[in-house]
């Protein structure tokens, strides 16, 4: 099967999401705006929009002007209350000025390469989905990438539009009706994870082996062990683990937060020092964040096999890595971005500050809704208050409800409704 795959880089979301399909892109995954797809004008456009973004994330809390411009950005993604008197089907001032963008000719270019060979769309992100769905290219398909979002996702006239949405949570679908999607054209796939890092038994195996780790008195196995073995297929006590406690810390791919770092590794030091922890700082992509790690690692004299940065210059061979450090990870301490959808592998989250409606959502959806993440408490004790989550068995209930609630096919599973739905 071959599609035309589009994504967008702004963080590492959009892109995320479309990397476990690169290989069935045809002529490649298209980074629009950021390829050669794209003419000179646009890609000056396209840099500075993400220019923007990425500087609004890391300065949030810069005095006065960071909080001004972080206010505007959180404004422009404001997600509404989806329980209102109000009709949220109208069109916003956000899809407005989209449309406008559309018909000023920010993705004609696009349009006549889609247009070159009859194939299936699959987007990552909403903007090339809605012009397309303008230009009427027929076999148009859209996954979301949050739990929940803001109006621009959807249509204009989004009764009327022929975009075939994919979501992986229940409060994307119900978004998508309440902006007019017909029912019809949302589909729940879960989340499409790389699968040939992350098939059935690899998760499962991986499950077991977090669990095992993360109940070291016992108290989640009195309360769940009945089930979990039931889902797993064996008793998770039995599997023979002699390896650290591993947590990763990661970065957004605009490089915010990395200062909690610091904080983190200080609260863990002994244990590090000991071999009871693994640490794993993701620094992604960025090089000014690897180098701040790496420099916190001298300075706190940790330089030992129980902590590690991860790096890459190439973002789609950083997924690779960052897939891989995941399967061998017990905790991610994250903000709620695209990566609140990793608790579908049993991975327990501790979440840092949110930035953006987007990430509101996230937490709200993971916390409230699904109750499988953690708060970040105070990050200087974090060895303190992840200690009595292991004790009370939390940290393997939450990893195991992640893995319950969820599903780890969405790859195949948005596949499988693009081959069945394509009029081709």
């Amino acid at each position: 099967m071959r599609l035309y795959l589009i994504a967008a880089e702004m963080g590492y979301g959009h892109l995320r999401a479309a990397f476990p399909f690169k290989d069935l892109a045809y002529p490649k995954l298209i980074s629009y705006g950021n390829d050669e797809f794209a003419s000179k004008t646009i890609k000056t456009q396209w840099k500075t929009l993400q220019d923007a973004y990425e500087f609004i994330s890391r300065n949030k809390n810069a005095p006065i002007i960071g909080k001004i411009f972080y206010k505007m950005l959180d404004n422009l993604l404001h997600i509404p209350n989806l329980y209102t008197k109000f009709n949220l089907s109208l069109p916003t001032f956000q899809v407005e000025i989209l449309e406008f963008y559309i018909k000023n000719g920010f993705y004609d270019e696009l349009k006549e390469l889609v247009k070159k060979e009859p194939l299936p769309v699959l987007s990552t992100f909403y903007a090339p989905a809605i012009a397309l769905n303008l230009f009427s290219i027929p076999n148009n398909f859209c996954f979301v990438t949050d739990s929940d979002i803001n109006r621009v996702w959807a249509a204009k006239d989004a009764a009327n539009s022929s975009i075939i949405y994919f979501v992986a949570s229940n409060r994307a679908a119900l978004r998508l009706k309440k902006y007019g999607v017909p029912e019809k054209n949302i589909f729940f796939t879960g989340y499409p994870f790389n699968r040939n890092i992350f098939n059935n038994e690899t998760v499962r195996i991986s499950l077991a082996k977090r669990l095992k780790i993360l109940d070291p008195k016992g108290n989640f196995a009195k309360n769940f062990l009945e089930l979990a073995n039931k889902i797993l297929g064996f008793d998770f006590r039995e599997i023979q683990r002699n390896d650290a406690l591993s947590i990763s810390f990661a970065v957004g791919g605009a490089g915010a937060q990395k200062e909690l770092a610091k904080k983190i590794i200080k609260s863990f030091r002994k244990e590090i020092q000991d071999g009871l922890v693994k640490i794993n700082l993701i620094a992604g992509t960025r090089l000014e964040v690897k180098e701040y790690f790496e420099n916190l690692i001298r300075q706190e004299n940790l330089g030992n096999n129980h902590i590690k940065v991860i790096y890459c210059d190439n973002k789609l061979d950083y997924f690779e890595i960052f897939d891989k450090t995941i399967l061998e990870t017990d905790i991610l301490w994250t903000k709620p971005s695209e990566l609140s959808f990793y608790s579908a592998l049993g991975l327990p989250l501790i979440l840092s500050s949110s930035i953006g409606s987007q990430e509101r959502a996230n937490k709200k959806w993971l916390r409230d809704e699904m109750g499988i993440a953690f708060p970040q408490y105070k990050p200087s004790l974090a060895s303190e208050w992840i200690k009595d989550f292991l004790d009370s068995g939390r940290l393997a209930e939450v990893a195991f409800l992640g893995y319950l609630k969820q599903n780890v096919d969405g790859y195949d599973r948005i596949l499988e409704i693009i081959k069945n739905k394509s009029s081709l």
